[in-house]
Protein backbone atom coordinates (compact mmCIF):
# COMPACT_ATOMS: atom_id res chain seq x y z
CA UNK A 1 0.00 0.00 0.00
CA UNK A 2 2.82 2.45 0.49
CA UNK A 3 4.84 2.03 -2.11
CA UNK A 4 1.27 2.30 -4.09
CA UNK A 5 0.69 5.76 -2.78
CA UNK A 6 4.50 7.03 -3.14
CA UNK A 7 4.26 6.35 -7.05
CA UNK A 8 0.69 7.45 -7.36
CA UNK A 9 1.03 10.49 -5.72
CA UNK A 10 1.93 14.00 -7.42
CA UNK A 11 5.34 15.25 -6.21
CA UNK A 12 5.40 18.77 -4.83
CA UNK A 13 5.90 21.59 -7.25
CA UNK A 14 9.04 22.87 -5.64
CA UNK A 15 10.82 19.07 -5.00
CA UNK A 16 9.14 17.99 -8.83
CA UNK A 17 10.97 21.39 -10.06
CA UNK A 18 13.96 20.23 -8.39
CA UNK A 19 14.01 16.81 -9.63
CA UNK A 20 13.71 18.05 -13.35
CA UNK A 21 16.47 20.31 -13.28
CA UNK A 22 18.64 17.63 -11.16
CA UNK A 23 18.04 15.28 -14.14
CA UNK A 24 18.66 18.21 -16.83
CA UNK A 25 22.09 18.81 -15.14
CA UNK A 26 23.16 14.96 -14.66
CA UNK A 27 21.91 14.52 -18.94
CA UNK A 28 23.90 17.29 -19.76
CA UNK A 29 27.11 15.80 -18.02
CA UNK A 30 26.43 12.08 -19.38
CA UNK A 31 26.67 13.76 -22.83
CA UNK A 32 29.88 15.94 -22.47
CA UNK A 33 31.35 12.80 -21.24
CA UNK A 34 30.39 10.61 -23.80
CA UNK A 35 30.60 13.59 -26.99
CA UNK A 36 33.81 15.10 -26.31
CA UNK A 37 37.31 14.58 -24.62
CA UNK A 38 36.83 15.46 -21.31
CA UNK A 39 38.29 15.46 -17.35
CA UNK A 40 35.80 15.47 -14.57
CA UNK A 41 37.95 16.52 -11.21
CA UNK A 42 36.84 17.94 -7.54
CA UNK A 43 37.81 21.23 -6.96
CA UNK A 44 40.05 21.88 -4.27
CA UNK A 45 37.81 24.23 -2.18
CA UNK A 46 34.17 22.59 -2.45
CA UNK A 47 32.29 19.40 -3.29
CA UNK A 48 31.79 20.86 -6.79
CA UNK A 49 33.26 19.31 -9.72
CA UNK A 50 34.85 20.59 -12.89
CA UNK A 51 34.50 20.07 -16.48
CA UNK A 52 37.56 20.60 -18.74
CA UNK A 53 39.26 19.45 -21.84
CA UNK A 54 42.30 16.73 -21.93
CA UNK A 55 44.77 19.28 -23.95
CA UNK A 56 43.27 22.02 -21.10
CA UNK A 57 44.10 19.79 -17.94
CA UNK A 58 47.44 18.89 -19.61
CA UNK A 59 48.59 22.49 -19.98
CA UNK A 60 47.53 23.77 -16.90
CA UNK A 61 49.32 21.26 -15.14
CA UNK A 62 52.89 21.66 -17.25
CA UNK A 63 52.25 25.49 -16.02
CA UNK A 64 51.42 24.54 -12.51
CA UNK A 65 54.57 21.91 -12.11
CA UNK A 66 56.76 24.67 -13.76
CA UNK A 67 55.48 27.89 -11.87
CA UNK A 68 56.22 26.42 -8.59
CA UNK A 69 59.34 24.33 -9.81
CA UNK A 70 59.21 21.38 -7.03
CA UNK A 71 59.02 18.63 -9.61
CA UNK A 72 63.04 17.56 -10.85
CA UNK A 73 63.89 15.07 -12.77
CA UNK A 74 66.14 12.06 -10.33
CA UNK A 75 67.92 10.15 -12.36
CA UNK A 76 69.12 8.33 -9.27
CA UNK A 77 66.02 7.26 -7.41
CA UNK A 78 63.58 5.08 -10.21
CA UNK A 79 62.35 2.94 -7.31
CA UNK A 80 59.90 6.09 -6.28
CA UNK A 81 58.60 6.69 -9.91
CA UNK A 82 58.12 2.68 -10.36
CA UNK A 83 56.17 2.88 -6.55
CA UNK A 84 54.36 5.81 -8.02
CA UNK A 85 53.48 3.50 -10.96
CA UNK A 86 52.59 0.36 -9.21
CA UNK A 87 50.16 2.68 -6.46
CA UNK A 88 48.26 4.64 -9.83
CA UNK A 89 48.03 0.96 -11.21
CA UNK A 90 46.24 -0.47 -8.32
CA UNK A 91 43.73 1.96 -7.89
CA UNK A 92 42.97 1.65 -11.94
CA UNK A 93 43.09 -1.65 -12.39
CA UNK A 94 39.86 -2.36 -10.68
CA UNK A 95 38.02 0.32 -12.32
CA UNK A 96 39.47 -0.86 -15.89
CA UNK A 97 37.93 -4.36 -15.37
CA UNK A 98 34.61 -3.21 -13.98
CA UNK A 99 35.07 -1.00 -17.61
CA UNK A 100 34.25 2.13 -15.57
CA UNK A 101 37.27 3.63 -17.77
CA UNK A 102 37.09 2.99 -21.31
CA UNK A 103 40.57 0.47 -21.78
CA UNK A 104 41.60 2.34 -25.42
CA UNK A 105 40.99 5.72 -24.32
CA UNK A 106 43.13 4.85 -21.19
CA UNK A 107 45.79 3.33 -23.72
CA UNK A 108 46.02 6.00 -25.92
CA UNK A 109 46.75 8.67 -22.78
CA UNK A 110 48.40 6.68 -20.11
CA UNK A 111 51.03 4.14 -21.78
CA UNK A 112 53.50 6.20 -22.87
CA UNK A 113 55.03 5.93 -26.73
CA UNK A 114 58.26 3.54 -26.73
Amino acid sequence: HLIHQLYTNPLPRKLFNRAQSVHRIIKSIQHKINNQNIIIRSTDKSKVFHLGSVQDYHRKALQYMNKINVYTENLYDINTCHEHIENVLTIIDPMLKKKNINLDLWRSYMIPNE
